[in-house]
């Protein structure tokens, strides 16, 4: 919105101009979140906002091309400045976890960006340890900058250069979410929403959980995702599994984790690896697995 509005954002100078924001995840609580930056920020000094909100399906990888002609379609007069992505999930039908998807993604993004001269902003979810992105490192290499967002300790939003190309890696900007009223609904009861505000708090940072996390655990991780997209299956009674969860077996996991070369030793060095990665998963709560020998993620 401050991109929209052009206005300076804690100090830093803002490349104004129309804003295009794909909401793919929550899409209806949007509305509430404008609704409450209006009347928390702009107050009537703002007629009209260029902040364009589109809640509809995206396939960027195959639907880039239309979307870059809706948007000049639409934005006739002045192209976008930002176009944000919200989330990377949900506008990639694809698997994250694949260099080739990824690197598909990344240049379908590139080619909206160089049309039309602006920033493409993508927001994208953590991994497995909460302090790196989930998915293909062909992200890493993709973007120009990596931001984090974080909670820290006392509640605060944390925002972190991680990688930038032109700014300072740990530059921080500290905000706290304050609710607002935004209306009622069609029973009379009050609907709220939330606004971000300044805070002068210094970030707190929790610890991270996983310090250290063995190159086996991710691959793991990506074996058990697509040994259930392959072969999962309701397990017997017996094993406790929650109503409707899939689950394989440890040695269909074991040999889907082969497959995507946990290791590239011997017998006795894969079966190490996999029981490494097995072993990190379990024991951060990650991955369930039963005396009987089935595995399921446990969210």
């Amino acid at each position: 919105m401050f991109v929209a509005l052009g206005w300076e954002y804690r100090g830093h100078r803002v490349n104004g101009g129309p804003v295009v924001y794909c909401a793919l995840e929550g899409q209806a609580g949007f509305p509430q979140r404008l609704h409450a930056f209006a009347d928390h920020y702009i107050d009537g000094e703002a007629n009209f906002v260029p902040f364009y909100l589109s809640r509809r399906s995206l396939d960027l990888v195959r639907d880039h091309r239309t979307f870059i002609a809706d948007i000049k379609r639409q934005l006739t007069d002045t192209p976008p400045n930002l176009i944000v992505l919200d989330t990377l999930n949900r506008s990639l039908n694809g698997d994250e976890n694949s260099t080739a998807d990824m690197s598909a993604y990344l240049r379908a993004a590139e080619l909206v960006a160089e049309e039309f001269e602006c920033c493409v902003l993508i927001v994208h979810h953590c991994g497995w340890n909460q302090d790196r992105m989930r998915g293909s490192t062909a992200l890493y290499g993709g973007a120009e900058a990596i931001l984090s967002v974080k909670r820290d300790t006392n509640g605060n939003v944390v925002v972190t250069v991680e990688d930038a190309k032109d700014i300072n890696d740990g530059e921080q900007i500290v905000s706290r979410l304050e609710s607002v009223e935004v209306g009622r609904d069609i029973d009379g009861d009050v609907l709220t929403s939330c606004v971000i505000v300044n805070t002068d708090q210094d970030a707190e940072m929790k610890p991270t959980r996983w310090a250290k996390i063995p190159k086996a655990a991710p691959i793991a991780a990506a074996a058990l995702r697509e040994a259930l997209r392959d072969f999962g299956r309701t397990p017997p009674d017996s094993e406790g599994a929650p109503q409707g969860k899939k689950a394989v077996t440890i040695d269909v996991w074991r040999g889907m984790a082969y497959r995507h070369g946990i290791s590239t030793g011997a017998e006795r060095a894969k079966r190490k690896a996999f029981k490494t990665g097995k072993e990190h998963l379990e024991g951060n709560g990650q991955v369930t697995v039963t005396n009987g020998g089935w595995a399921w993620f446990s969210e």
